[in-house]
């Protein structure tokens, strides 16, 4: 028999040249065993990539996850996010303390992209995409290099010192370095999950 049923409707195992049988419930379960040799599946990720995933479906997987993009467990982990508030609570205090000419313009642009610089990284954590992460850090980047813009204007406009200028450039540079290794690890997590499925 050629791949047809038997008696009990069933179908019947194919005999191929060389003795070798296709059984479709062996293969069944070499899917299965497989399937589940890979792991158990991110919960970043939808789980069976052909299948459209419903809103509500979506957002109870996201709501019961305990791992966020790149494997960080809280926002607090991710170093950019610790850096990048240390640089935020000290751009504030440095705006705070220009003068008063300088607070609907140049203070307010400061206060605006070092609060971005933070709440870009959080809102990517907390929609729990790897799109959304990376999306948000790359904003945090731009947030970065926007806040060297305007440290270089205070300094141009003798509002800040020299030294003053370099320490803050420095550690702004810091924090980029350190958003630019979390894109990475986001974008290698997200390849690794991808050559999994």
């Amino acid at each position: 028999m050629r791949g047809g049923k038997n008696k009990s409707g069933r179908r019947a195992a194919v005999r191929r040249p060389g003795g070798e049988r296709d059984e479709p419930k062996r293969q069944e379960r070499q899917a299965r065993q497989s399937k589940a040799q890979r792991g158990p599946a991110n919960v970043w990720r939808r789980q069976d990539a052909g299948a459209k995933e419903s809103a509500d479906d979506a957002l109870a997987r996201a709501a019961s996850a305990t791992v966020g993009p790149g494997g960080f467990v809280k926002l607090g982990d991710i170093p950019a996010y610790r850096l990048g508030r240390e640089l935020r609570n000290r751009l504030y205090r440095l705006a705070n303390s220009l003068d008063e000419d300088e607070r609907p313009n140049l203070c307010a642009r400061l206060k605006q992209a070092a609060t971005a610089v933070t709440a870009s990284l959080a809102a990517g954590f907390g929609e729990g995409t790897f799109r959304s992460a990376v999306s948000r850090a790359l904003e945090t980047r731009g947030a970065l290099y926007a806040i060297q813009d305007h440290l270089r204007q205070a300094a141009d406009l003798g509002m800040l010192g020299e030294d003053e200028w370099q320490a803050l450039s420095a550690q702004v540079d810091d924090v980029i370095k350190s958003t630019n290794e979390y894109l990475g690890l986001l974008v290698r997590e997200r390849n690794r999950l991808s050559d999994q499925a």
